[in-house]
């Protein structure tokens, strides 16, 4: 929680929109733990003697360093940073996967080239996520047609295999879940805020019927009760007073005229209240 309040505070130094800010948390902390995790690997690979492997992932390890680190000391450079770090990924784990021996050593490397597109464009940067989608498609046909032509895979050990598929396939599922129930929260809060719009617009009823038909709305009555109620010398009463008195008069005013009808307020103005009866 620490990490993602820091994170925040320092984001909204360069934005004020909320949501733009938490895009770019969406690529910002899993680049945070990618960075952890890679220096991890690191280790592993060459405890289980396998250098080149280590070499890559090392390297790999110093880029989610220095973009995430470019990304928190210049957070106007947050787009770039996601898109250089997302770049990467997609090379490092096709070398990775070529280095093994292709899709017969049975390790994993390719699933990240699965998640790095979607992180860029979950972040805003639209345009570069469908440029990395499209790096994304070249490394995995080029990962498909050189693997013939690799020689024989490199004999991991079991535990290795086992260890590494197991917390490709964990952090691939928890992170598209995290990314999903972001993306439907935003959906929510963006349904709330139109319904606010419209029912500070129009009437319930009315607005109900343009959310499930936006085609015209008329209706015909044969009979219908028009009042129409006028503040008197609310203009230079306003000059006078402080603003937030004036608001809460008119809110307390108009809600005490709405008790008295039995429809909705059709139309309001700072100095009038319409309402229309129907029958």
């Amino acid at each position: 929680m620490r990490l993602f309040s820091a994170l925040e505070k320092r984001l909204g130094t360069i934005a004020d929109d909320e949501t733009y800010i938490r895009q770019l948390l969406i690529s910002y902390v899993p680049a945070i733990f990618t960075t952890l995790f890679g220096v991890v690997w690191t280790l592993l690979f060459f405890l289980a003697g396998l250098p080149r492997l280590g070499w890559i992932l090392a390297a790999y390890s110093l880029v989610c360093l220095l973009a995430t680190v470019l990304a928190m000391t210049r957070p106007r450079f947050g787009p770039v940073a996601i898109v250089s770090l997302a770049l990467a990924g997609i090379v490092s784990n096709l070398l990775a996967h070529l280095v093994v021996g292709g899709f017969a050593a049975g390790i994993w490397f390719l699933l990240w080239v699965v998640i790095l597109p979607l992180s860029v464009y979950l972040s805003g940067a639209r345009r570069q996520g469908v440029l990395v989608l499209a790096v994304a498609l070249l490394a995995v046909a080029a990962a498909v047609v050189l693997d013939p032509r690799l020689g024989t895979p490199l004999a991991l050990p079991d535990w290795l295999l086992l260890v590494h598929n197991g917390f490709v396939l964990s952090a691939s599922v928890l992170i598209l879940f995290l990314w999903g129930v972001y993306v439907i929260q935003q959906l929510d809060a963006a349904r709330r805020r139109a319904d606010t719009l419209l029912l500070n617009i129009l009437p319930a009823p009315i607005a109900d019927r343009l959310k499930r038909d936006p085609a015209t709305i008329a209706n015909s009555y044969d009979e219908v009760t028009v009042l129409f109620a006028d503040i008197v010398n609310f203009t230079g009463m306003s000059a006078q007073a402080d603003a937030a008195d004036v608001v809460n008069f008119l809110n307390d005013l108009f809600s005490q005229l709405s008790l008295i009808h039995i429809s909705e307020p059709t139309r309001r103005t700072p100095i009038s209240y319409a309402v229309f009866c129907l029958k």
